[in-house]
């Protein structure tokens, strides 16, 4: 149920966050001890409340819809007439809500609930088919939210911001599934401007700890593996002498002879191939030529961004603006005809 809360939190933060970071673009500053907050602010934090609010109580509705028309209910008509109060919620505020609410339910209303981002034709419903076309664990829902995600981007003719923002919130989670998933998207739907963010993700690898790999800290190691032979050897004598008796306490060691591998550090690696993939499938599709030879190198794929993909894409920039201005000046020059002296042009 947390895991389910965060990832519903996840996807609100990427619906409304970009609404309001339109609204102001310079840094929030931090209120402290000796600050009071403005009027603005108070304004600002009253009106999230109220949509905190107001978004509480249409959840409400909706679980009580859930409850009187799906879940184990089978009688068609009373289905019918769900969905169709369904369809009635139709605020991109209460998106994420209807994902997480009516997820396990079926395929009917699974799928009422797809249409309704597509019918809202709308950044915010693009960004909502994105995230159940990564996140749903119902491949079949998965394969109906990206077809209508791509039919929904054929008639915009381009991606927005927030579908960059959801994928990019899924390639910087650390969930692997997550990440496999945004990048499988972004490779069905030819969103390039991911291309850096799966050149960082497709390997990732950081210290373990432990030994420090000789920082001076003094942690100890963190193994070792010790090859060798050890003999036993007496190497102190002490007698012991009392009335008619006399003794030796022998002191026994030990030498050893061999090997010895101290590991001090390590590093660990993961190498995520669903996103080197995906990144392979749109550079190649972007450049016209294979980017397979670079394989794994890091250095070598941030040096193609650089030297090759960057300039491209500034070409392309300047090519559809070129294209763009001569279509206006052609439109604007194009005579609107004559009329002649019986009024007929």
């Amino acid at each position: 149920m947390r895991r389910a809360s965060l990832i519903a939190a996840g996807l609100l933060a990427a619906l409304v966050w970009p609404v309001m970071a339109q609204q102001s673009r310079e840094p929030i500053e931090t209120i402290g001890p000796d600050s009071a907050p403005t009027a603005e602010q108070d304004a600002a934090e009253r009106e999230f409340a109220a949509a905190r609010k107001r978004i509480r109580t249409i959840e409400q509705e909706l679980r009580k819809l859930r409850r009187a028309h799906f879940g184990t209910i089978k009688r068609v008509d009373i289905r019918q007439e769900g969905l169709a109060k369904l369809r009635t919620y139709t605020d991109p505020a209460v998106f994420a809500s209807l994902i997480e609410i009516f997820k396990s339910d079926g395929e009917d209303v699974r799928l009422a609930v797809l249409d309704i981002f597509t019918d809202a034709k709308s950044d915010s419903g693009d960004a909502a088919l994105a995230w159940v076309a990564m996140t749903d664990r119902d491949e079949k829902v998965k394969a109906a939210a990206l077809d209508r995600l791509q039919r929904r981007l054929a008639d915009v003719g381009g991606v927005s911001d927030r579908i960059n923002l959801v994928v990019l919130k899924a390639l910087r989670s650390g969930d692997e599934k997550q990440m496999a998933a945004a990048a499988e998207l972004a490779q069905n739907i030819g969103l390039y401007e991911v291309i850096p963010w799966l050149i960082s993700a497709q390997v990732s690898g950081a210290p373990s700890g432990g030994g420090g790999g000789g920082n001076g800290q003094g942690q100890g190691d963190l193994a070792f593996i010790l090859i060798g032979q050890q003999t036993a050897f007496i190497s102190d004598l002490t007698p012991v002498v009392s009335e008619s008796a006399v003794a030796f306490d022998p002191q026994v060691s030990v030498i050893t002879q061999g090997t010895l591998l101290r590991v001090n550090d390590a590093v660990v690696m993961t190498y995520r191939t669903e996103v080197h993939n995906s990144l392979i499938g749109l550079s190649s599709r972007y450049t016209g030529r294979p980017t397979i030879g670079m394989g794994w190198d890091q250095d070598k794929w941030w040096n193609w961004y650089r030297d090759e993909f960057l300039p491209l894409k500034k070409a392309r920039a300047a090519e559809k603006a070129a294209a763009v201005k001569a279509s206006a000046e052609k439109t604007a020059e194009a005579p609107s005809g004559t009329t002649g002296a019986d009024g007929k042009k």
